[in-house]
């Protein structure tokens, strides 16, 4: 899709997919940031042991 279209006067404006796209994209941060999952690079707090973790990521198609 173009990013840039043709206004009301004939001139170029921002299409609206770029607005929604940015919408989404804040909207899909903050949920992310709502579920509180640890960085990858940070070793995994709690009880989960590495099997269960294992468990977890294989369910959810991020390991074997």
């Amino acid at each position: 899709a173009d990013l840039m279209v043709t206004g009301s006067m004939g001139q170029p404006v921002a299409s609206p997919l770029v607005q929604e796209l940015r919408q989404h994209r804040g909207v899909l941060a903050r949920l992310l940031g709502w579920l509180k999952l640890p960085d990858e690079e940070e070793p995994a707090k709690g009880n989960a042991s590495a099997s269960a973790r294992q468990a977890a990521m294989t369910r959810w198609g991020r390991g074997a």
